[in-house]
């Protein structure tokens, strides 16, 4: 086994050779760097089946995905494919750190719009969410999930589908929330 002593034990990661890493603090480079951005979408008052459209212009890794609902269901599909029809707005987004000492990176890598449609024949799913908000009168909650992994995209376009969760009668009322880095 070889050991690193000093300061150089300080900057690497685990001990067995070939696969150590150096140290870093995650996120950090590429939010100092103003290449982390962050987009939202209040699904309140929108029309269901609701499609949200990703193009992916560069490398990009999505860090957070968080869909969080105070009334109704929500089956939340992440697809690619399929055939899109009619008009996509794109909605609000904006770089993580704004700072004025932040070096301005001016492409996000991504445009995320709403208001078309999406045809599912020929597409791909690759994820998929139900949740669900208690119906108990006089009760109210917010339930949300999210998911912290990262995931990695190359240049593409990607859906998001939001649909209630079939057998229900209540259309999903809440946030969907996403922030992403720039390779």
């Amino acid at each position: 086994m070889y050991t690193i002593n000093g300061i150089f034990s300080d900057l690497i990661n685990g001990a067995k050779e070939g696969i150590r890493r150096l140290k870093v603090e995650s996120g950090a480079l590429a939010y100092d760097e103003g290449r982390r951005f962050r987009s939202f979408l209040d699904i309140s008052n929108e029309t269901f089946p609701l499609v949200i459209k990703f193009e992916i212009s560069k490398d990009l890794d999505l860090t957070q995905a968080t869909q969080s609902i105070y009334e109704g269901s929500m089956q939340y599909l992440v697809v690619v494919g399929g055939t899109e029809g009619g008009v996509f707005t794109p909605i609000f987004q904006t770089g993580e750190n704004n700072k004025s000492t932040t070096p301005v990176v001016a492409d996000s890598g991504m445009v995320i719009s709403t208001g078309g449609t999406l045809n599912l024949a020929g597409s791909t799913i690759l994820d998929m969410v139900y949740i669900k908000a208690a119906s108990t009168s006089n009760r109210s909650s917010t339930v949300s999930v999210g998911s912290g992994s990262v995931r990695g995209f190359p240049a593409t376009t990607a859906y998001v589908v939001i649909t209630e969760i079939p057998g229900e009668n209540i259309d999903p009322k809440g946030v969907i929330k996403y922030e992403w880095e720039v390779n």
